[in-house]
């Protein structure tokens, strides 16, 4: 067998990477042609960019790369590697690049799956175009979760113990690569991945109204993740119109969905678009749901505007939040009296009256079963309601009354199912506060 011709370039390349790999260092494009010979701009930037290097060299970030499975060739497989040939199809696609490593391999079926994605999600002739969004949403970052993990740790830490075949979870691959449980971008993946698990027996066309803003946060999770972890944008920049997954559909009431899906269905998901609803406004952060809302201001022309979105967005904000102003009395509608009505209706439905006797009984001599008037004011101080106009309540000089919206009531539902003697907490810090003040006052 004929030896390789010399190429000193070649041969200080393949020694520069070797040392690169046994201490597991990163290095540039300007550290690659100092140390090889090959000029910076007409050889090294050529073939990162067109990856005629990617059988030796892997991107760790935007001008950062390693030296990729080299320690176990010799000089003579390294040149193979190094040629472009090698790198095609043979035949009618010869012109097709064809990654090498499972990483890579794993990254690339993730960018083809969130386009899969986006494409179907933005046809809305497509009546179930929520649930195959959210069958490749899930499909694209377990790709992207895995190719990560392989990169970092090997081809076996993502198999299943005695089973060569198949992979673990997207769910273990979630907590595997976001370990903190509090992780708004694991939180946005481990909601996606459950409207995913509904796709076979509950997903209607409705959910997207509430989900939507759930979807844009994981859309644009996955274009920050992708490009951190493989140095590459997934979409051209002529792509980007792919990522619009705004809709103006009216949320249906409860009775719409009623009379549509009849008592049982109907009323499960009214309940579940309520809790969703809930949950967006509750982590109140763009890595998991991403409202849009919208303010207008009425100005002349020769007025300037406080701000033009080109302008926030070039200066490195990821979102721009736009309120939308509505008349208060169509939010605010609920007397104090009405919020404990409208929170006993629905705790009916949801617990037991065991469960709602330890919510509602403070004194074991008087047992309650449901909300009273008196159980809202221990709220309101406790949470600061009644020291602004928030979400939950406004004050409306006019009349001079305090008003409660649909946003207060679920969250005081949430509060009451997720914490059973949250009520009691609160009430007793009233209390105590009460005793205080009449000590100071004698």
């Amino acid at each position: 067998m004929a030896k390789p011709r010399k190429n000193p370039k070649q041969d200080a390349f393949y020694a520069f990477l070797l040392r690169m790999a046994q201490f597991d260092l990163s290095f540039t494009m300007e550290e690659i042609a100092e140390n090889t010979g090959y000029p910076l701009k007409g050889t090294v930037k050529a073939k990162v960019s067109r990856d005629e290097w990617q059988r030796v060299l892997i991107r760790v970030g935007p001008n950062e790369f390693k030296a990729k499975d080299v320690l176990e060739i010799d000089r003579e497989e390294f040149a193979s590697r190094l040629s472009v040939k090698a790198l095609h199809v043979p035949g009618a696609n010869a012109s097709v690049v064809v990654p090498l490593s499972l990483s890579d391999r794993l990254y690339v079926k993730a960018r083809e799956n969130i386009t899969l994605a986006l494409e179907l999600y933005n046809r809305p002739s497509l009546v179930n175009r929520l649930d195959a969004f959210a069958l490749l949403f899930c499909a694209a970052w377990e790709n992207l979760l895995k190719g990560r993990l392989v990169a970092q740790h090997g081809e076996e830490h993502i198999k299943r113990k005695g089973d060569t075949d198949y992979t673990k979870s997207l769910l273990w691959c979630i907590a595997e690569v976001f370990p903190e449980a509090s992780d708004k971008t694991r939180t946005n993946l481990e909601t996606v991945n459950g409207l995913r698990n509904m796709a076979t027996h509950l997903l209607m066309p409705e959910l997207g109204i509430v989900y939507s803003p759930i979807l844009q946060a994981g859309i644009l999770n996955f274009l920050q993740s992708f490009k951190e972890y493989t140095g590459q944008e997934p979409f051209p920049a002529h792509a980007v119109g792919l990522m619009s997954l705004t809709t103006g559909t009216v949320e249906p009431t409860a009775t719409d969905l009623v009379v549509k899906y009849g008592q049982e269905l109907g009323s499960h998901l009214h309940a579940l678009m309520e809790t969703v609803k809930h949950q967006v406004e509750d982590e109140a952060d763009d890595r998991f749901a991403i409202r849009i809302v919208h303010t207008v201001r009425f100005a002349k022309k020769s007025e300037k505007p406080d701000i033009s979105l080109d302008e926030h967005l070039s200066q490195g904000n990821r979102t721009i939040v736009i309120e939308k102003h509505r008349d208060a009395s169509d939010v605010f509608k609920y007397k104090p009296g009405q919020v404990a009505t409208q929170v006993n209706a629905q705790l009916v439905k949801k617990l037991s009256l065991a469960q709602r006797r330890v919510i509602f009984t403070y004194n074991s001599a008087r047992v309650k079963d449901e909300m009273v008037l008196a159980d809202l004011d221990p709220i309101c101080k406790h949470e600061k309601w009644k020291e602004d106009d928030n979400a939950y309540h406004h004050y409306f000089e006019s009349i001079g009354a305090h008003m409660y919206s649909d946003a207060c009531i679920g969250w005081i539902i949430k509060k009451f199912v997720a914490e059973p003697d949250y009520l009691n907490r609160v009430k007793k810090v009233a209390v105590e506060f009460a005793k205080r003040r009449r000590l100071e006052m004698v």
